[in-house]
């Protein structure tokens, strides 16, 4: 048994639906659910201690170990991790047979570090944000309120007092965050060109690229997905893609995105983390979710069967998209007033709010002739319109 990792958070991930701290542990399943029982006992003692909630711990069983998920603010997440890690070590000691560990000792040390690590300064900014709606980005140096041309970003050294900012500029952009496995590029690019074609400035990012109008910008650090596209005071518009390994690991740190899009779900075990189950599997992909605002949309594909058994529970605002518009699904959903993308009569149709357009011929979306997969045009398309984007610039974009 053995500590893979731990590592803060600074937004919702694959557990959590806020900041805070994961410790990923190879086991035995036998002694990885005896070490999940004991670690939570010991991290609840602690919590108790420190005054903090109890409704902050969640253990997940994988197929090589457990889990382990501590919530905590933003400014309490060095004190999070370590009291994640020393649970883990005394549950370990405890295990063996070792002697029970001193919570008291332990508290006593966590509370002095809490109170070095807070800094209320930026939990008002955060709480300022929340109240207007509004995007709260931070990483290990900097935080920002706001997206793209209404983005403020600041010094974790120099927080501004909230009461004092312009919030009148401060407002979030229409972004789409794109997660899946085979059809996750074709859509990024589609939507690209698509934005694109809207005229306005947009950027593209992910865990390994981010390009604003053109440029390609500096990749670096653990912090949200694109979040240097998000903080760029050019950008009006953005599409971001959320990679399975990047997702598995550090979840996707955003908030306040319009569209989150799950293409398909049928992963590559290789490359998610250690998950090889297709449950574990499926979650990853599905974590955008929890990235989207309010009123946002999550856009499934309809014709891939994993995505269907996951998504069509889900109590969250939802576009299906299918090319056949006999999809049972895709047909149930729309004829109940939902949002759908698909195909009918060799016409792409949107229909949005209860109202269908045909939006281009099939034979004049240019993608399609160099190879680009149906579903993944259909994928765009819908995200596009969840970013409430004009019908003329999704056809301008699919088929120039």
């Amino acid at each position: 048994m053995r500590l893979r990792e731990s590592r803060r958070l600074h937004g919702p991930s694959l557990l959590l639906p806020e900041s805070g701290v994961e410790l990923d542990v190879d086991a035995e399943r036998g002694p990885a659910l005896q070490l999940a029982e004991a670690w939570r006992d010991l991290v609840e003692n602690l919590l108790a201690r420190l005054g903090w909630s109890r409704e902050r711990i969640v253990e997940r069983a994988q197929t090589h170990g457990v889990r382990l998920a501590l919530a905590a603010p933003v400014d309490a997440l060095a004190t999070a991790q370590e009291a994640g890690e020393w649970a883990f070590g005394a549950a370990q000691a405890q295990l063996a047979g070792g002697a029970a560990a001193d919570v008291a000792v332990a508290a006593e040390r966590l509370r002095a570090l809490a109170a070095r690590e807070a800094r209320p300064a930026l939990q008002a900014l955060r709480q300022a944000a929340s109240a207007r709606k509004v995007a709260f980005y931070c990483d290990a140096t900097s935080v920002t309120v706001g997206q793209g041309t209404g983005a403020r970003s600041f010094s974790l050294e120099g927080l501004p007092d909230p009461d004092a900012l312009d919030w009148q500029g401060i407002h979030d952009i229409p972004v789409a965050l794109v997660a899946g496995s085979r059809l996750r590029a074709a859509t990024v690019a589609t939507l690209a060109r698509i934005l694109a074609a809207s005229g306005r400035v947009f950027g593209v990012g992910g865990h390994e690229r981010m390009v604003v109008a053109g440029t390609p910008l500096r990749v670096g650090g653990e912090g949200p997905h694109g979040a240097a596209v998000l903080r760029d005071p050019r950008v009006e518009l953005a599409v971001l893609e959320a990679e399975p390994m990047h997702v598995a690991r550090l979840g996707t740190g955003l908030r306040h995105v319009h569209a989150a899009v799950v293409t398909d779900a049928d992963l590559d075990p290789g490359g998610t983390f250690g998950m090889d189950e297709v449950r574990e599997r499926v979650e990853i992909v599905f974590t955008v979710q929890r990235a989207l605002a309010e009123p946002g949309r999550l856009v499934l594909n309809a014709e891939d069967e994993l995505v269907l058994e996951h998504g069509r529970h889900l109590p969250k605002p939802l576009l299906w998209f299918g090319a056949d518009p006999q999809n049972p699904q895709v047909l149930r959903h729309g004829r109940a007033g939902g949002d759908v993308a698909t195909v009918a009569r060799d016409m792409l149709v949107v229909v949005r709010r209860r109202h269908a357009y045909g939006v281009v011929p099939l034979p004049d979306i240019v993608t399609l002739a160099d190879g680009t997969p149906l579903a993944a045009v259909l994928g765009a398309a819908g995200a596009a319109a969840a970013m409430d984007l004009p019908m003329q610039a999704i056809a301008a974009g699919l088929s120039t």
